[in-house]
């Protein structure tokens, strides 16, 4: 449980900074980006999980990847307050996974699962 919270607080600290920082792309309160943060775990949990998803490196980024830029772009739809386009959609999944990577935390639970 904890490592979820320390993800979950990762990911939106990642997903915020993108937000300010790619254009195209806004959420008017940090409630709406924790919902998205939530989403996106949420579904990474099942992809991964559920499916078996746990091919390769390559295979997984990819997938987050088109994952995080699905869920971005149709969560306007379902949420007010957030904007984005497809590109920025794009554009912002690439900028969030980067940033994500970068952020401490990561690599100390992957490893420490077990």
């Amino acid at each position: 449980m904890l490592r979820f919270i320390f993800r979950f607080v990762i990911a939106s600290i990642a997903l915020g900074i993108t937000a300010l920082i790619i254009p195209g792309f806004s959420i008017d309160s940090i409630y709406k980006l924790f919902i998205i943060v939530l989403a996106i775990s949420l579904l990474d949990f099942v992809l991964y999980k559920v499916l078996d998803l746990h091919n390769s490196r390559f295979g997984r980024g990819l997938t987050s990847f088109l994952l995080i830029a699905v869920i971005l772009y149709f969560s306007q739809f379902v949420i007010k307050g957030i904007e984005v386009n497809v590109g920025s959609a794009l554009f912002a999944a690439f900028v969030y996974g980067i940033i994500n990577a970068l952020l401490p935390g990561k690599a100390h639970f992957e490893h420490n699962e077990n």
